[in-house]
Protein backbone atom coordinates (compact mmCIF):
# COMPACT_ATOMS: atom_id res chain seq x y z
CA UNK A 1 0.00 0.00 0.00
CA UNK A 2 2.99 2.37 -0.31
CA UNK A 3 3.54 2.55 3.53
CA UNK A 4 5.69 -0.25 4.45
CA UNK A 5 8.97 1.73 4.92
CA UNK A 6 7.28 4.87 7.14
CA UNK A 7 6.01 1.90 9.32
CA UNK A 8 9.49 0.75 10.40
CA UNK A 9 9.99 4.12 12.36
CA UNK A 10 7.88 3.13 15.14
CA UNK A 11 6.75 5.66 17.87
CA UNK A 12 8.88 9.14 17.82
CA UNK A 13 8.45 11.30 21.34
CA UNK A 14 7.51 14.93 20.25
CA UNK A 15 9.70 17.73 21.07
CA UNK A 16 7.23 20.89 21.42
CA UNK A 17 9.72 23.54 22.10
CA UNK A 18 11.39 22.62 19.22
CA UNK A 19 7.94 22.33 16.81
CA UNK A 20 6.69 25.38 18.01
CA UNK A 21 10.07 27.29 17.89
CA UNK A 22 10.00 26.49 14.27
CA UNK A 23 6.70 27.13 13.73
CA UNK A 24 7.76 30.93 14.90
CA UNK A 25 10.21 31.20 12.00
CA UNK A 26 8.20 30.22 9.25
CA UNK A 27 7.25 32.37 6.35
CA UNK A 28 4.41 32.14 4.25
CA UNK A 29 5.93 34.44 1.10
CA UNK A 30 8.90 32.10 0.70
CA UNK A 31 7.84 28.77 1.82
CA UNK A 32 10.49 28.50 4.53
CA UNK A 33 12.13 28.71 8.07
CA UNK A 34 14.20 31.79 8.31
CA UNK A 35 17.11 31.39 10.24
CA UNK A 36 20.17 33.50 10.98
CA UNK A 37 22.68 31.41 8.57
CA UNK A 38 19.89 31.69 5.84
CA UNK A 39 16.25 30.25 4.92
CA UNK A 40 15.98 26.67 4.89
CA UNK A 41 13.25 24.53 4.38
CA UNK A 42 11.79 21.01 3.76
CA UNK A 43 12.27 19.22 0.54
CA UNK A 44 10.72 16.18 -1.21
CA UNK A 45 14.08 14.97 -1.13
CA UNK A 46 13.59 14.99 2.75
CA UNK A 47 10.58 13.36 2.59
CA UNK A 48 11.57 10.28 0.66
CA UNK A 49 14.69 10.34 2.52
CA UNK A 50 13.45 10.53 6.19
CA UNK A 51 10.06 9.02 6.04
CA UNK A 52 10.38 6.71 2.62
CA UNK A 53 7.35 7.97 1.26
CA UNK A 54 6.90 7.91 -2.44
CA UNK A 55 7.39 11.48 -4.22
CA UNK A 56 6.38 10.98 -7.41
CA UNK A 57 3.74 8.91 -8.93
CA UNK A 58 -0.52 9.80 -8.94
CA UNK A 59 -1.25 12.97 -7.02
CA UNK A 60 -3.66 12.43 -3.99
CA UNK A 61 -6.60 13.52 -4.48
CA UNK A 62 -10.23 13.33 -3.64
CA UNK A 63 -13.61 11.36 -5.71
CA UNK A 64 -16.30 13.37 -6.84
CA UNK A 65 -18.89 11.37 -4.89
CA UNK A 66 -19.30 9.47 -2.30
CA UNK A 67 -21.21 5.54 -2.19
CA UNK A 68 -24.62 5.64 -1.75
CA UNK A 69 -24.58 2.89 1.27
CA UNK A 70 -21.72 4.44 3.67
CA UNK A 71 -22.29 2.23 6.40
CA UNK A 72 -22.29 -0.71 3.63
CA UNK A 73 -18.95 0.55 2.17
CA UNK A 74 -16.88 0.98 5.29
CA UNK A 75 -18.33 -2.72 6.47
CA UNK A 76 -16.75 -3.79 3.47
CA UNK A 77 -13.33 -1.95 3.66
CA UNK A 78 -12.76 -2.01 7.21
CA UNK A 79 -14.44 -4.93 8.79
CA UNK A 80 -16.83 -3.26 10.80
CA UNK A 81 -19.17 0.10 10.81
CA UNK A 82 -17.07 2.98 12.84
CA UNK A 83 -18.79 5.73 14.27
CA UNK A 84 -19.21 8.82 12.29
CA UNK A 85 -19.41 12.74 12.49
CA UNK A 86 -21.67 13.96 9.79
CA UNK A 87 -21.62 11.96 7.11
CA UNK A 88 -18.20 11.72 5.61
CA UNK A 89 -16.18 11.97 8.80
CA UNK A 90 -14.98 8.84 10.70
CA UNK A 91 -13.81 9.37 14.29
CA UNK A 92 -10.21 7.47 14.63
CA UNK A 93 -11.40 6.74 18.60
CA UNK A 94 -13.67 4.03 16.92
CA UNK A 95 -10.82 2.71 14.51
CA UNK A 96 -8.83 2.43 17.54
CA UNK A 97 -11.03 0.63 19.71
CA UNK A 98 -12.11 -2.45 17.38
CA UNK A 99 -8.14 -2.70 16.96
CA UNK A 100 -8.35 -3.38 20.40
CA UNK A 101 -10.81 -5.49 20.54
CA UNK A 102 -9.35 -7.42 18.05
CA UNK A 103 -5.71 -8.10 18.33
CA UNK A 104 -5.89 -11.73 17.61
CA UNK A 105 -4.16 -12.13 14.48
CA UNK A 106 -4.56 -16.30 13.88
CA UNK A 107 -6.15 -17.87 11.23
CA UNK A 108 -7.23 -14.48 9.30
CA UNK A 109 -8.03 -14.68 5.82
CA UNK A 110 -6.45 -12.76 3.33
CA UNK A 111 -9.34 -10.16 3.13
CA UNK A 112 -9.40 -9.68 7.42
CA UNK A 113 -5.78 -9.09 6.91
CA UNK A 114 -6.11 -6.05 4.09
CA UNK A 115 -9.04 -4.76 6.98
CA UNK A 116 -6.94 -4.36 9.52
CA UNK A 117 -4.41 -3.17 7.02
CA UNK A 118 -6.26 -0.29 6.20
CA UNK A 119 -7.66 0.66 9.69
CA UNK A 120 -3.69 0.77 10.57
CA UNK A 121 -3.12 3.32 7.52
CA UNK A 122 -6.04 5.06 8.27
CA UNK A 123 -4.56 6.31 11.92
CA UNK A 124 -1.29 6.81 10.21
CA UNK A 125 -2.97 9.15 7.84
CA UNK A 126 -5.38 11.32 9.92
CA UNK A 127 -3.26 10.73 13.16
CA UNK A 128 0.09 11.66 11.98
CA UNK A 129 -0.08 12.83 8.15
CA UNK A 130 -2.91 14.74 7.36
CA UNK A 131 -4.26 15.44 11.17
CA UNK A 132 -7.17 17.64 11.84
CA UNK A 133 -7.64 20.20 14.93
CA UNK A 134 -9.73 17.28 16.45
CA UNK A 135 -6.84 15.22 16.31
CA UNK A 136 -9.50 12.14 15.98
CA UNK A 137 -11.37 12.29 12.22
CA UNK A 138 -10.38 11.03 9.51
CA UNK A 139 -12.40 12.07 5.98
CA UNK A 140 -14.17 9.09 3.78
CA UNK A 141 -12.02 10.40 0.60
CA UNK A 142 -9.03 9.28 2.37
CA UNK A 143 -10.21 5.93 3.12
CA UNK A 144 -11.43 5.45 -0.42
CA UNK A 145 -7.89 5.83 -1.63
CA UNK A 146 -7.17 2.82 0.38
CA UNK A 147 -9.55 0.78 -1.14
CA UNK A 148 -7.30 -0.78 -4.18
CA UNK A 149 -3.73 -1.93 -2.39
CA UNK A 150 -1.97 -1.53 -5.99
CA UNK A 151 -3.40 2.06 -7.08
CA UNK A 152 -2.71 3.39 -3.40
CA UNK A 153 0.94 2.11 -3.34
CA UNK A 154 1.25 4.23 -6.94
CA UNK A 155 0.10 7.85 -5.54
CA UNK A 156 2.36 10.05 -4.53
CA UNK A 157 1.91 10.32 -0.68
CA UNK A 158 4.95 12.28 0.10
CA UNK A 159 4.19 15.13 -2.12
CA UNK A 160 1.02 15.28 -0.61
CA UNK A 161 2.35 15.23 2.86
CA UNK A 162 5.00 18.00 2.01
CA UNK A 163 1.96 20.03 0.85
CA UNK A 164 -0.04 19.73 3.76
CA UNK A 165 2.95 20.41 5.98
CA UNK A 166 3.61 23.37 4.25
CA UNK A 167 -0.50 25.00 4.62
CA UNK A 168 -0.36 23.92 8.13
CA UNK A 169 2.85 26.15 8.70
CA UNK A 170 1.79 29.09 6.60
CA UNK A 171 -1.71 28.73 8.34
CA UNK A 172 -0.06 28.85 11.61
CA UNK A 173 1.92 31.88 10.69
CA UNK A 174 -0.88 33.84 9.31
CA UNK A 175 -3.36 33.25 12.45
CA UNK A 176 -0.04 33.54 15.16
CA UNK A 177 -1.71 30.23 16.57
CA UNK A 178 0.02 27.21 17.15
CA UNK A 179 -0.21 24.68 14.68
CA UNK A 180 -1.98 21.27 15.72
CA UNK A 181 -2.33 20.06 12.43
CA UNK A 182 1.10 20.26 10.93
CA UNK A 183 2.95 16.29 10.60
CA UNK A 184 5.40 16.52 13.60
CA UNK A 185 6.90 13.35 12.68
CA UNK A 186 8.07 15.11 9.30
CA UNK A 187 9.03 18.06 10.44
CA UNK A 188 11.54 16.97 14.06
CA UNK A 189 12.95 14.44 11.52
CA UNK A 190 14.21 17.37 9.57
CA UNK A 191 15.40 19.66 12.27
CA UNK A 192 17.14 16.54 13.78
CA UNK A 193 18.58 15.76 10.30
CA UNK A 194 19.59 19.39 9.50
CA UNK A 195 20.11 21.15 12.82
CA UNK A 196 22.85 19.70 14.77
CA UNK A 197 22.22 21.55 17.97
CA UNK A 198 19.11 20.15 18.78
CA UNK A 199 19.62 16.49 17.39
CA UNK A 200 19.43 13.93 20.67
CA UNK A 201 22.17 11.82 21.71
CA UNK A 202 22.36 7.73 22.67
CA UNK A 203 24.29 5.83 24.36
CA UNK A 204 26.50 5.80 20.95
CA UNK A 205 26.65 9.55 21.04
CA UNK A 206 25.14 11.86 18.58
CA UNK A 207 22.36 9.98 16.29
CA UNK A 208 23.55 9.15 12.51
CA UNK A 209 21.70 7.92 9.84
CA UNK A 210 21.29 4.00 10.17
CA UNK A 211 19.41 2.40 7.24
CA UNK A 212 16.38 3.60 5.34
CA UNK A 213 14.52 5.61 6.38
CA UNK A 214 16.63 7.70 8.42
CA UNK A 215 13.96 8.51 10.51
CA UNK A 216 14.23 5.09 11.82
CA UNK A 217 17.37 6.19 13.52
CA UNK A 218 14.77 7.64 16.88
CA UNK A 219 14.43 4.05 17.94
CA UNK A 220 15.99 2.47 20.69
CA UNK A 221 17.78 4.59 23.87
CA UNK A 222 18.12 8.53 23.27
CA UNK A 223 17.56 11.46 24.88
CA UNK A 224 16.78 14.95 24.05
CA UNK A 225 19.42 17.81 24.88
CA UNK A 226 20.28 19.17 28.11
CA UNK A 227 18.81 22.55 27.13
CA UNK A 228 14.81 22.10 26.39
CA UNK A 229 13.94 25.38 25.42
CA UNK A 230 14.71 27.11 22.46
CA UNK A 231 14.39 30.24 20.79
CA UNK A 232 15.14 31.10 16.86
CA UNK A 233 16.95 34.16 16.34
CA UNK A 234 16.42 33.69 12.16
CA UNK A 235 18.61 30.75 13.99
CA UNK A 236 20.32 27.61 13.33
CA UNK A 237 19.50 27.60 16.37
CA UNK A 238 20.08 28.80 20.51
CA UNK A 239 19.29 27.59 23.17
CA UNK A 240 19.44 28.07 26.88
CA UNK A 241 22.29 26.89 28.76
CA UNK A 242 24.22 25.90 25.45
CA UNK A 243 27.75 27.19 25.23
CA UNK A 244 29.09 29.18 22.73
CA UNK A 245 27.09 31.05 19.67
CA UNK A 246 25.27 29.40 16.90
CA UNK A 247 27.14 29.91 13.45
CA UNK A 248 26.71 28.17 10.09
CA UNK A 249 28.24 24.81 11.65
CA UNK A 250 24.69 25.12 13.32
CA UNK A 251 23.30 23.91 10.39
CA UNK A 252 23.57 20.60 8.15
CA UNK A 253 23.26 21.68 4.31
CA UNK A 254 24.99 19.19 2.39
CA UNK A 255 22.85 17.15 -0.23
CA UNK A 256 21.50 13.37 1.68
CA UNK A 257 23.27 11.70 -0.81
CA UNK A 258 26.76 13.51 -0.10
CA UNK A 259 29.60 11.11 0.97
CA UNK A 260 33.39 12.24 1.82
Amino acid sequence: MGFGLVSTIGYMEYDHHLLTALAERWRPETHSFHLCVGEATITLEDVEVLLGLRVDGLPVTGRESYPADIPGYLFRLLGFVPERDGRTAIRLSSIKEHLQRHKEVVDISDDEALQRARCHVALLLAGCFFPDKSQNKIDLFLLQLLEDPKNCGQLSWGSALLAYTYRALCDSARSGENSTNMCGLLVQSWAWSRILKVRPRCDRGYLEPEGFPFAARSNGRHTPPTWTLYWLDAVGVRTFGCPGHTSTTTMLWRDTTHTE
